[in-house]
């Protein structure tokens, strides 16, 4: 069964041809050249008017990458999850056309995630907001989707051991989806998600682990942005700042703000 989609019209644009120009639009902004081998990385998950340049700015750095699949990460939001699910669909459906899926891969991971990890699927926006950018800049590649509960830390964990395994096999890209603070003024934000910033740039995911416990900083998507960390450090990389905002720069209401981020998981080695 294909999983799908639910917001269309809402976050994205319905349009096949209206929605193809519009996430064309935000690839072409990404930089040109970055130094070492993507792995993944941090994307928002708002609507398109408000995070798409900063999500697609990332996701334009992919086109022209060869994996073997995209291993998605997203918080859920309205479905109450343990742990986190592996979901099971034929594909996912897109207005650019079904989004492919491996069943020989899912099962693969999943074997490495363990037991419980398996379960219905459902409509989720911060997994499916992505499909639209990675059918345009990585199109025909499959993708897994994998939706966390509450952050716990031994569920990061398991994901990322499971990550680290498949990573050993296969050339995947592993996409984390967040966004940042929710609904402070727009100074507070600021300084809630620039402390997001500078420790996942410093690779410090125990110490940003304890930072959104202590409410130093915000992410809806804790336990995905940790996972890619947990896998960056283990396979010695890194990351790369792409773009930040929030979402007073398309309301123009600074009293209550949407924090957005993006950025790369790099490998050494080179460009790609």
């Amino acid at each position: 069964m294909r999983l799908a989609t639910a917001f269309d019209g809402s976050f994205y644009p319905a349009e096949p041809d209206a929605l193809a120009e519009v996430v064309d639009h935000f690839l072409d902004h990404a930089p040109k050249r970055v130094k070492g081998k993507i792995l993944g990385a941090v994307v928002p998950h708002a609507g398109y008017i408000y995070s798409g340049m900063t999500a697609g700015m990332a996701f334009g750095t992919f086109r022209g990458l060869q994996p073997e699949l995209v291993v998605l990460l997203g918080p859920s939001h309205r479905v109450r999850v343990r742990g986190v699910r592996l979901f099971r669909a034929d594909g996912y459906e897109s207005p650019l056309g079904t989004i492919p899926t491996s069943g020989q891969l899912a099962e693969e991971l999943l074997q490495a995630l363990g037991s419980g990890a398996e379960g219905p699927t459902f409509c989720e926006h911060s997994v499916e907001v992505q499909l639209p950018f990675l059918a345009r800049a990585l199109p025909n590649v499959p993708v897994v989707e994998l939706v966390f509960g509450p952050t716990e830390e031994r569920t990061v964990e398991r994901v990322v051991k499971a990550l680290v395994s498949l990573r050993r096999q296969h050339e995947i890209l592993v996409v984390a989806s967040s966004d940042l603070s929710h609904y402070y003024d727009h100074q507070r934000a600021q300084i809630l998600d620039t402390r997001f910033r500078e420790l996942l740039l410093k690779s410090e995911s125990s110490r940003l682990a304890e930072a959104l416990r202590m409410g130093e900083t915000e992410a809806c998507g804790a336990g995905p942005v940790l996972a890619l960390m947990g896998l960056t450090e283990a396979l010695g990389g890194r990351f790369q700042a792409i773009h930040q905002c929030d979402s007073s720069l398309t309301s123009g209401d600074e009293s209550q703000v949407v924090g957005y981020f993006s950025a790369l998981a790099l490998l050494p080695g080179e460009t790609g």
